[in-house]
C-alpha cells in the first residue's frame, strides 16, 4: 500500500495497515531521508518499507 505520494505523507493509509507517521518517520530516519525527498513509498504485507525517492540518481543512457 502507497504511504508516502509526492512526498506527502498518506495518513488514512498508514491507519488502514495499523501503522502510523511516527513508525513512517522513524523508518525514514533510519534510511537518512525524509518525506519531502520520496516520490513514493510503499509498504507490504509484511510491513517492509519500499521508496522511491525523487533524485534517484539513475544515469541518463
Amino acid at each position: 500500500m502507497s504511504v508516502i505520494m509526492d512526498g506527502r505523507i498518506l495518513s488514512d493509509s498508514l491507519t488502514k495497515i495499523g501503522l502510523n507517521e511516527e513508525w513512517l518517520n522513524s523508518k525514514l530516519k533510519k534510511l537518512g531521508t525524509s518525506t519531502d525527498r520520496i516520490y513514493l513509498a510503499q509498504v507490504d504485507s509484511q510491513n517492509k518499507l519500499y521508496l522511491d525517492p525523487f533524485d534517484d540518481n539513475m544515469r541518463k543512457h
